[in-house]
């Protein structure tokens, strides 16, 4: 049983009991604001990912035909998801810098989550001991070898195309 999924949803589910004892919704606008931030983080990381993921494959000598799924616009789909969401994610709570004083409480209601997601990633890579890979020691030949398409389509029953019809990650043994 993953034990820490279920205590950080206890968690998360004792702070929305909260939200009732608090007329205000104080409790309520941070846990949506950080839950916000939160997708945008992940939108972050997916760009970030695809695009070194991307960049270490060719430095390692494989060919974009090796790959199942190919994305056209590459670099310019990651690099644009991620100055878009960087640009939304800071640009969430302007107002709160327009008036003549800084609402530090709007501000910081809305950026909880920044501070939120670099400790529980610094946490986890201290503990870890994770460091940076670079693209030329990413390990993609176990991947490669799994996930390949092969040379020769396979033949496919029921009429359908052959990306239809066959899994696009087939599991080992399954």
């Amino acid at each position: 049983m993953p034990r820490n999924a279920l205590y950080a949803t206890t968690a998360v589910g004792a702070l929305c009991f909260l939200t009732s004892l608090y007329g205000d919704k104080t409790v309520y606008l941070r846990l949506l604001n950080t839950s916000g931030m939160a997708g945008f983080i992940t939108w972050l990381g997916i760009a970030i990912s695809h695009y070194r993921f991307r960049k270490g494959l060719l430095k390692q000598g494989y060919r974009l035909d090796q790959l199942p799924y190919r994305s056209k616009w590459f670099p310019f789909g990651p690099i644009f998801a991620f100055v878009l969401c960087a640009v939304v994610a800071l640009g969430q709570d302007y107002q709160a810098f327009m008036g003549s004083k800084i609402d530090w409480a709007s501000v910081a209601a809305t950026y909880i989550g920044v501070p939120f997601f670099c400790a529980i990633w610094l946490g986890y890579a201290l503990v870890r001991k994770c460091r940076f890979v670079r693209c030329e020691d990413m390990e993609i030949a176990p991947w490669i070898e799994r996930n390949a398409t092969p040379d020769t389509p396979e033949k496919v029953d029921a009429g359908y195309p052959a990306f239809v019809a066959s899994p696009a990650n087939p599991t080992p043994g399954a």
